[in-house]
């Protein structure tokens, strides 16, 4: 499916910490892009991929302000979705921070910072992320 959308481009070079050896103190991989456009959890998704990355992963709190900020409070898709019971993020990195209850299928980011899930057929904006993963860096 092919979309005519216009992004809100509000790049953020996100810095989240390495918990490897390897790696420098703070990684700066990705950059994130918040799409004011509603799409579903799906379309979206499939919008980042082909676009950026994917959805974006939220590591911790620090990063979980950060898209706040940039979204305004509005409600927006993450890329944090339940299959089979379990709660992954769409690009295989580990759930480690949460912010939330849950009772559906898709998560959304709300307007005071905590997380939600929703309906994934719900037409909401959202977040891609363009860079590499940290866990592929590492």
């Amino acid at each position: 499916m092919l979309y005519k959308l216009v992004d809100i481009i509000v790049n953020i070079l996100i810095c989240t910490p390495c918990f490897s050896e390897s790696c420098t103190p703070l990684s700066c991989t990705s950059t994130i892009n918040f799409v004011l456009n509603s799409l579903s959890w799906d379309d979206a998704q499939n919008y980042c991929r082909a676009h950026y990355t994917d959805l974006v992963t939220i590591e911790n709190k620090a990063m979980n302000d950060q898209l706040l900020i940039m979204t305004s409070k509005i409600y927006s898709w993450i890329g944090l979705r339940r299959e089979r019971d379990n709660w992954q993020w769409s690009n295989g990195e580990p759930l480690v921070y949460t912010n939330w209850e849950r009772e559906y299928f898709c998560a959304v980011l709300q307007s005071d910072g905590s997380w939600n899930d929703s309906v994934c057929g719900e037409e909401k904006p959202f977040m891609c992320y363009k860079g590499k993963s940290r866990l592929s860096l590492c």
